[in-house]
């Protein structure tokens, strides 16, 4: 008998591959880089990786330098909940299948995204209140797809 169900958050919720996109690509433009990553790229090599990874690709290819890290992370992340904040929207079909779903199962969301990522998708989405469990990459050790999360959950 199934009790529970797990949602992903990005590309089952909400599409924010073109958010993550532009807000990585400014967070380098106000970091002074001189490379940019084009969109497939960016879709064949950093898309649904964490921010870290994505840095250390960029730090590999000497489009960024290390010592820009943190601060590229900090602006991105900055970046990604403005965007974040301005774009997801009520959906009236997920918020109807969330209350449905609501009663007869508990409900988690699993994500590679930081908390404040979840945080935000959830509360403009309206589905706050019908999830029992939710989970970020900041609360695992190793990131998707390694099974952490999902056992966590």
């Amino acid at each position: 008998m199934i009790k529970g169900l797990l949602f992903d958050l990005d590309g089952v919720l909400v599409d924010t591959k073109e958010m993550h996109f532009l807000a990585l690509n400014e967070a380098l433009k106000l970091c002074k880089s001189k490379n940019y990553i084009s969109y497939d790229d960016h879709a064949k090599n950093f898309d649904g990786l964490p921010t870290a990874q994505k840095l250390k690709i960029l730090n590999k290819r000497k489009w960024l330098k290390k010592s820009k890290n943190e601060k590229v992370k900090k602006l991105k992340q900055k970046i990604t909940e403005d965007l974040l904040k301005k774009n997801i929207k009520k959906n009236k079909e997920t918020l109807s299948l969330f209350k449905k779903l609501k009663k007869k199962y508990k409900i988690a969301i699993a994500t590679n995204a930081v908390r404040a990522t979840l945080d935000i998708c959830i509360d403009k989405l309206g589905i706050k209140k019908f999830v029992d469990f939710n989970i970020s990459n900041q609360d695992v050790k190793n990131n998707k797809p390694h099974p952490e999360i999902y056992l966590k959950c």
